[in-house]
């Protein structure tokens, strides 16, 4: 395979379920190394992978907690950034271990979006949608 990502393009991986989409998307996010060949990144490129199994530091925490201590910021900072991702009120008390797939998800997406990205992978982004 030769790919080139140029800024703005915007990609979608179709295939039979273990067709290695996902293996790309870890190859490509650095989270795996190719059997053979190698993979060039401009130096400029900051990726973050929402991978289809959402996992989390500590389960136990709150959402709140765990934008807090995941990214180091303030809870003025954390209850804004889980606000427009749809987590109101008493709800950011919740545990994460009680969220739903789809509740996952958009803690995870709310967390690296909070990260200085240009490249966003998304594998299997409709698994678990609310």
């Amino acid at each position: 395979m030769n790919l080139t990502i140029e800024n703005g393009d915007r990609i979608a991986l179709i295939g039979d379920n273990g067709s290695g989409k996902t293996t790309l998307l870890d190859i490509i996010a650095k989270k795996a190394s190719p059997d053979r060949g190698n993979v060039n990144y401009n130096p400029s490129i900051k990726s973050a992978l929402l991978p289809q199994v959402i996992t989390f530091t500590d389960e136990n925490r709150s959402i709140l907690d765990t934008m807090l201590y995941d990214l180091n910021i303030s809870t003025q900072t954390a209850r804004n950034r889980l606000a427009s991702f749809l987590f109101f009120g008493d709800e950011v008390f919740d545990s994460v271990k009680t969220l739903s797939g789809g509740e996952r998800s958009r803690l995870k997406l709310c967390e690296l979006m909070a990260a200085d990205i240009n490249l966003l992978m998304l594998d299997e982004p409709t698994n678990h949608l609310d």
